[in-house]
């Protein structure tokens, strides 16, 4: 594994983590309707950012 891929790796577990506390974070905030909306969001913006990783990953595996 190179660095890049290394380095990707890292990031999709750290935007993982990110997504799931600001999650958990809006949900205790009582927030109201305001916090299903952010939640919604937060649900969408997730597999898009692994999404983005995943496919930088599999170019750098290719470009070896």
């Amino acid at each position: 594994m190179t660095l890049a891929q290394k380095i990707l790796t890292l990031l999709i577990v750290s935007e993982v983590a990110f997504i799931a506390t600001a999650f958990l974070a809006i949900q205790f905030a009582g927030l109201g309707p305001l916090s299903a909306v952010i939640a919604a969001l937060l649900a969408i913006a997730l597999p898009v950012a692994v999404w983005g990783d995943v496919v930088g990953l599999m170019r750098l595996g290719r470009i070896k």
